[in-house]
């Protein structure tokens, strides 16, 4: 029986019009398969294409104003459309713009609500729209743009033992809030509050949120404007502190000068041991006075006392001292001086020409001493190392230089002279004479001279 089948299968296929109708029918099939895909595809349908951005073109007047739209990237649209699956499939933001309308009449800061429209561009024209733009309109912020940047302030509420100073500093000083304009402007101050505690004599850390301030002092929520930073970590660093006498370093001043003042006249400071233990006789000097600044009257003048090198004053409501000293009690005198001393220069070498220099100098003493000197018991001296160099003659294009000599580079100006007229700017030095020490020389002088060089 099987051989049968196969001979009846064999006489099947050797049969040439048999092969024929199962090409033709094969053939068919797949004709018939291929046209319903193709009818599928070539059907319209509809696909909706989402998260387009949407373009807010201002006009000239307003970006020439420095206005800007809010946020304009975030702002997206959706749109309806129509074709056959191949040319809506592959259909992206590339090839449709979702624009707002009326956009161009904005000139000025404020809200506005926009109707958007969408259009094709690009090579892909084979769809259609269907319906209006999700959403029809959208509101949108028009203002300048802006950075504000703001100190850091603590109002944190330290705690530290008896005995100890609250040493606190922030990790950042000040903060860049970028944005709008209407509300960057409107933060004032940036502070950092709460409570930070040492309860022994180790440094604590601690991060804080910065907090945003409006002139009323009232918390703003930046909603679109940026700041640098958010938070600041605070570091508290407790100090042992020492009560100590304030002082001042005097230079230039005469014997026995009148008791200087200075208020407050103490203060609590704080700072590592070694430095209180440093202080010698409790005195801690927060400056310098020179009587070369004074004249006979009573003179005042006030120094920061925040922080003095590396003391902290623990007294936050004391910020300046005020030094005062009564000179009322003594007179003046004025000399013109016409004869210099030079030093630092080779007189054998060099010609000098103070060019008939006259300076006239002020001196203040006691009215019996004062009223005994000359002219001739003031000692000026020119200390030629310190010039300031002014001369036409220093280069090939006639330019001026000015300069402080070291020794080295004073060695090479005299050597580079030669046949030149230098012309140097230098201070002079006054001293008096013995017998005149409860007196003192008032003001900074100078003098020009010439320099050349000897044949």
């Amino acid at each position: 029986m099987k051989k049968n089948k196969n001979s009846f299968i064999s006489v099947l296929l050797s049969n040439n019009l048999v092969l024929f109708c199962v090409s033709l029918f094969i053939a068919f099939g797949i004709w018939f398969i291929t046209s319903s895909l193709d009818t599928a595809s070539n059907a319209d349908t509809n696909s909706v294409i989402s998260n387009l951005p949407v373009t807010i073109t201002l006009s000239e007047e307003a970006n020439k104003a420095g206005l800007k739209v809010i946020d304009a990237d975030k702002i997206k649209a959706s749109v309806e459309v129509s074709g056959n699956r191949l040319s809506i499939g592959s259909l992206s933001s590339e090839d449709i713009e979702v624009y707002a309308l009326d956009s161009t009449s904005i000139n000025a800061p404020g809200n506005y609500t926009l109707d958007l429209m969408a259009k094709k561009k690009g090579v892909k024209q084979n769809y259609n729209f269907v319906g209006d733009v999700s959403p029809k309109s959208v509101s949108v912020r028009v203002d300048k743009m802006m950075s504000l940047d703001r100190n850091i302030e603590s109002e944190l509420v330290c705690k530290v033992n008896k005995g100890y100073y609250a040493n606190t500093a922030l990790s950042e000083t000040k903060v860049t809030i970028s944005g709008p304009q209407e509300e960057v402007s409107k933060v004032n101050r940036v502070v950092v509050r709460g409570i930070l505690e040492s309860k022994s004599t180790s440094e604590v850390k601690q991060d804080f949120e910065l907090i945003f301030l409006d002139q009323n002092d009232n918390p703003i929520t930046l909603t679109l404007a940026e700041p640098s930073i958010t938070q600041v970590t605070a570091t508290l660093k407790p100090l042992p502190t020492k009560k100590v006498k304030l002082g001042v370093e005097v230079v230039n001043a005469p014997k026995d000068y009148p008791k200087i003042k200075i208020e407050p006249s103490e203060i609590e400071i704080a700072a590592e041991k070694e430095k209180l233990d440093a202080l010698k006789g409790n005195v801690l000097n927060i400056g310098t006075i020179d009587f070369s600044e004074f004249l006979n009257k009573k003179e005042t003048v006030e120094f920061d006392i925040l922080v003095i090198g590396e003391y902290e004053n623990t007294n936050k409501n004391a910020k300046r001292a005020k030094v005062s000293i009564d000179l009322s009690d003594y007179s003046t005198k004025m000399f013109t001086i016409d004869s210099y001393v030079s030093q630092n220069i080779d007189l054998d070498k060099y010609n000098i020409d103070y060019n008939n220099a006259k300076t006239t100098v002020t001196i203040c003493g006691p009215e019996d001493t004062i009223s005994k000197m000359k002219a001739s018991d003031v000692i000026s001296k020119v200390d030629f190392m310190q010039h300031e160099e002014n001369s036409d003659n220093s280069g090939k294009d006639g330019n001026k230089s000015s300069s402080k000599s070291s020794e080295g580079e004073y060695q090479q100006s005299l050597e580079n002279i030669g046949n030149k007229e230098m012309t140097w700017e230098l201070p002079v030095t006054l001293e008096l004479k013995k017998g005149y020490e409860d007196c003192w020389i008032y003001g900074k002088y100078k003098i020009t001279a010439t320099v050349t060089k000897k044949k």
